[in-house]
């Protein structure tokens, strides 16, 4: 909702509507994507630690479905909140 007046703005000069909540799709992809591959790194490093402490193995087991769940449900968040956001926002900025 911070950003009405700069969709505003991309309005008036042509941007539509649909090219807008592209827009914000992408941002939204690409720091959920970035953000993920910080978050595996530094859990990596925690995780890498507490295994060589424990088993005396470095190599942490993570099963891979439950991985993947987690990064699927942020990215399904991350998505909603966007879209629904974005919804609202533009509709306002359209004025």
């Amino acid at each position: 909702m911070d950003r009405t007046r700069e969709l505003a703005l991309l309005l008036k000069v042509g941007t539509t509507r649909r090219q807008a909540a592209r827009m914000l799709r992408a941002e939204t992809v690409t720091a959920t994507t970035i953000s993920m591959l910080i978050g595996t790194a530094i859990s990596l490093v925690t995780l890498v630690a507490f295994s060589t402490g424990m088993t005396g193995s470095s190599m942490p087991h993570v099963p891979p479905h439950t991985y993947l769940t987690v990064v699927a449900a942020v990215a399904t968040l991350a998505l909603a909140a966007t879209a629904i956001s974005a919804r609202f926002t533009l509709r306002g900025a359209g004025k």
